[in-house]
């Protein structure tokens, strides 16, 4: 199982198909949200406190702001970043089982269009039938 999990979530290479691409992104997604949700929880409620304060964050004194962006937005973006690797790597493979390379993830930049296009492509369409350049068929 380990192997399986090394394969869907740190390697770059082979194939998979919509199921584990959809679990992968559902299991990443949800890890995700409880890091979040830990890491506000340990800030001692320096958010809640915040907004409770005032919901105008405009309005607050500059200090309060440096407070939450260095207790929850930095937090946030660390961990963000650091999903960044498992779901580039399920993405590739999904795309290797469409029979293109990966470097067709970067087609998410394209304004509306992009995001569209690859969710079809991926979530939606199945893989190549057999063999492809990407190694055996996906199931």
């Amino acid at each position: 199982m380990l192997g399986y999990l090394d394969f869907l979530f740190l390697s770059y290479s082979g194939r998979i198909g919509r199921l584990p691409y959809w679990l992968g992104y559902f299991v990443l997604g949800v890890l995700q949200l409880v890091v979040i949700f830990g890491l506000l929880k340990l800030s001692n409620g320096t958010l809640a406190d915040l907004v409770a304060l005032d919901r105008d964050l405009e309005t607050l004194p500059p200090q309060m702001l440096q407070d939450l962006m260095m207790h929850v937005g930095l937090p946030i973006i660390i961990i963000s970043v650091l999903f960044l690797y498992p779901t580039y790597a399920i993405t590739t493979k999904r795309w290797h089982d469409r029979g293109k390379s990966g470097w067709w993830s970067l087609i998410v930049l394209l304004p509306v269009i992009g995001g569209l296009w690859a969710f079809i492509e991926l979530a939606l369409l199945g893989g190549d039938e057999g063999d492809n350049d990407y190694g055996p068929a996906a199931y």
